[in-house]
């Protein structure tokens, strides 16, 4: 599985990343902060701003090496702002090109730092060094940890370090955070599990919450959780199936993207049995074009004769006939 692209999705907050995009597919992000991390993160992203600029520009090779000694030297600094300041730059530019190894030994001492919002940003910035596989064992060390600014990313810390497979004794970590009741904490572990593969036990929680009588927790649930799960098990793609008549529109249009990917080959004709339900009860153009889509993904000749019945009538629009044609291509090219 690859994971950078989640990585770079899921880290734009406040206390780590420069730049932010939102869209269906990438997961907003709005940790909470202390009073303490409030007062320090200002000034500390301040100063890692132009380091960061620098060492993401693509034109200036000295300019690029200066930043990159900028943030060790603010690494190595006794001014705390500096640390941190520096831990954020690192936290920002892992898919730049230098010498990352000298940086693991400078990162690793903040995972102890007295300040939650530094050890969080110590998370990410190791991540972003050569990261070994016992660094998993470090920061599942860190899962009680107290601060506001550890819990909002220690799901997602442990999804990254695990390679996304959360399972075994992330798995059983992850259900831990899962388990409480605080609806805020829990929609950030939530978040914090986007395109994973999550133990029997971790899943199945994700599969209550997404029952919650909370409206909010159960969209989080369904939103970063259920809908983003590679790969999806049956229980799974039958709670999305279901979730595609959720009278919350927003559930709904999640559900049906969800569907779209991390389907296993042997539950593919269920999901397109289910788009075409969707199909014959629904009169959104939009949800047409996905609902053939999907079934041009994962039909069979039983739904192709379906999509023929579409294209020959004449009740049919003409996008929602090419989208059928379109689809039965797919299928005949998956066929042969």
């Amino acid at each position: 599985m690859s994971i950078r692209p989640l990585f770079r999705a899921w880290l734009c907050v406040p206390i780590f990343c420069c730049a932010q995009t939102h869209d269906v597919s990438s997961p907003p992000s709005s940790p909470p902060k202390s009073k303490a991390a409030a007062h320090a993160e200002s000034p500390a992203r301040t100063l890692s701003r132009a380091w960061i600029r620098d060492a993401l520009q693509i034109d200036d090779l000295a300019k690029r090496n200066a930043a990159i000694e900028s943030i060790r030297n603010g690494l190595q600094s006794h001014d705390p702002v500096a640390n941190h300041a520096g831990l954020i730059a690192l936290s920002a530019i892992g898919e730049v090109k230098y010498d990352k190894q000298p940086f693991r030994a400078l990162v690793l001492p903040y995972l102890k730092s007295s300040d939650g919002a530094v050890r969080a940003a110590a998370m990410y910035a190791l991540y972003n060094t050569v990261h070994e596989p016992a660094d998993l064992d470090r920061i599942l060390a860190m899962v009680d940890d107290p601060s506001a600014e550890v819990q909002s990313s220690i799901t997602h810390a442990i999804f990254l370090f695990s390679g996304g497979e959360v399972t075994g004794k992330a798995g059983d970590a992850v259900a831990k955070l899962l388990a409480g009741e605080d609806t805020r904490r829990l929609r950030e572990a939530l978040r914090g599990i986007w395109g994973a593969h999550l133990s029997p036990e971790a899943e199945q929680r994700v599969l209550e919450l997404a029952h919650s009588a909370d409206p909010e927790l159960r969209h989080a649930a369904i939103y970063f959780g259920l809908s983003t799960l590679q790969p999806k098990s049956e229980a799974v793609v039958d709670e999305l199936v279901k979730t595609l008549a959720d009278p919350v529109a927003e559930n709904a249009e999640r559900a049906l993207w969800g569907l779209g990917h991390g389907v296993p080959e042997p539950l593919e004709p269920r999901v397109a049995d289910a788009m075409l339900r969707l199909l014959s009860a629904r009169s959104s153009a939009r949800i047409d074009e996905s609902t053939l889509r999907l079934i041009g993904m994962y039909g069979t000749r039983d739904h192709a004769a379906r999509l023929r019945e579409i294209v020959a009538s004449a009740n049919a629009t003409d996008s929602q006939r090419a989208a059928a044609n379109r689809a039965l291509a797919e299928i005949e090219r998956r066929q042969k």
